[in-house]
């Protein structure tokens, strides 16, 4: 009977298992990969999204502070505060 430390199991066991062993190390390294791009392209769109609401938010209150400044530089304001003094 041959046993594990017989030199042609040895051999059968490189030939055959490092190869099987490399193909599923080398498959689920592509699978990890696979699924960190999947987290960036998923952060990326997040981040898009978040950018542009942020944008729009500035715009808004851009606009307010425009109209304050409006307001607060117009004549009408400036004889109401006048009055009230």
């Amino acid at each position: 009977m041959i046993g594990l430390d017989h030199p042609v199991v040895a051999i059968i066991l490189i030939v055959v298992g490092l190869p099987v062993a490399g193909g599923l190390a080398l498959a689920a390294f592509s699978e990890y990969l696979k699924h960190r791009r999947q987290i960036a392209t998923l952060q990326g769109t997040s981040d898009k999204h978040e950018v542009g609401q942020l944008r729009e938010r500035v715009r808004e209150l851009e606009q307010r502070v425009e109209a304050l400044e409006a307001i607060v530089t117009s004549p009408e304001f400036q004889i109401f505060r006048e009055r009230m003094r």
